[in-house]
């Protein structure tokens, strides 16, 4: 963010200017469309409010939200509909449902593979099987094109990393400006996980020392990608005073201006605009949790680098919109996998008496 003079008078216009601009009014700017999730936790099938995975009875209800072929059908259909859009996820698809616990990251190396996402951060949860849990995972994204960010770690001490490069930062074009993209995770990840070699330094000064070398390329406009929680981004929105954007996880904050369509109670508007004392601002916004959302801000930048207007909302990804179905069924024989592991776990076991010894119990369990 520049030290542009942008007081509250300015601010005012840009929401009087919110209905001109949903119409497709250009202010001279670059426009971009946002998508984003965060906190998925291997709902990769539809759920219910609750993120448990939907029966034939809630979904003749309608009580089922979400899921990955969903989350892709909508995804597409919104960067189809606009020029400029980019389709981030801010970290934690590992972990949460039996999906995960049975497949680990087999699953979600091949959900997200489909999904179309363009550029991540990784959560805390992606390192909860180790260093070697995450890297095939890192392998596959590399290969579908999906860039992973770690602007604060440093995995040079890692041995399973030698044949993976993660990105600091990454710039992307659009109509001729550039626009720098920087991913964190949680500090936390430390001692809440297992990252074995590779050192999760501070946010903050890992920001502001990429933010510093892009600024030396002529980039101005900075977004990132953050797992570290609303409360910790809106420090970092006060620390960071080149950052125009952040891209939130990690509390499954729910974010939402005006009513929401369901019973969600939101804890700010979208997005929420994180004011400085130096009359810059930065906006933060974050997609709730589980996939039943997805995060939809569209902007437009001005071409000395400032967020100048922005409208949005998280978009219910309720069973009104489609699933993609090339991606369903491609998860088909990972939910006969999961089906027949559970079948298992909850077979009758085999009680068996001998003298002078315990009861025995025949079987073995899946978790």
């Amino acid at each position: 963010m520049r030290t542009a003079c942008v007081t509250v008078l300015v601010l005012l216009c840009v929401h009087l200017n919110a209905a001109q601009y949903a119409k497709g009014n250009s202010y001279g700017g670059v426009k971009l469309t946002i998508l984003h999730t965060n906190d998925i936790h291997s709902r990769i099938l539809e759920s219910d409010k609750r993120g448990v995975q939907c029966n034939e009875e809630k979904r003749r209800q309608n009580k089922c939200y979400g899921g990955v072929a969903r989350i892709a059908y909508e995804a597409r259909k919104l960067r189809k509909s606009s020029r400029n859009v980019l389709f981030v996820n801010a970290g934690d698809f590992y972990q949460g449902t039996l999906w995960y616990s049975i497949l680990r990251h087999k699953i979600v190396s091949a959900a997200m593979s489909q999904m179309g996402y363009d550029v991540v951060c990784l959560g805390n949860h992606e390192f909860d099987d180790g260093p070697e849990g995450l890297a095939p995972f890192l392998r596959t994204m590399n290969n579908v094109n999906v860039t992973v960010l770690g602007t604060n770690l440093d995995t040079s001490a890692e041995p399973s990393f030698r044949s993976i490069y993660l990105p600091k930062s990454t710039v992307y074009t659009f109509d001729g400006l550039q626009i720098g993209f920087l991913g964190v995770v949680t500090t936390e990840t430390i001692t809440i996980a297992k990252p074995g070699r590779i050192a999760i330094l501070p946010e903050v000064e890992s920001i502001n020392r990429e933010i510093a070398k892009l600024k030396q390329r002529g980039i101005n406009t900075f977004i990132l990608i953050s797992h570290v929680g609303f409360d910790v981004d809106q420090k970092i929105a006060a620390a960071c005073p080149e950052l125009d954007l952040i891209i939130g996880g990690h509390t499954n904050t729910f974010l939402y201006t005006g009513a929401p369509p369901v019973d969600d109670k939101p804890e700010g508007p979208y997005p929420v605009v994180h004011k400085r004392s130096d009359g810059t601002y930065c906006l933060i916004v974050q997609d709730y949790r589980f996939g039943k959302y997805l995060g939809h801000l569209r902007m437009e930048i001005s071409r000395q680098g400032v967020i100048t207007h922005w409208i949005g909302n998280p978009i219910l990804l309720s069973q009104d919109i489609p699933q993609d179905q090339r991606i369903l069924e491609s998860m088909m024989p990972y939910k006969k996998i999961v089906d027949d592991a559970i079948k298992k776990l909850w077979a009758p076991r085999k009680l068996y008496w001998r003298p002078m010894e315990s009861c025995v119990v025949t079987g073995s369990a899946i978790l």
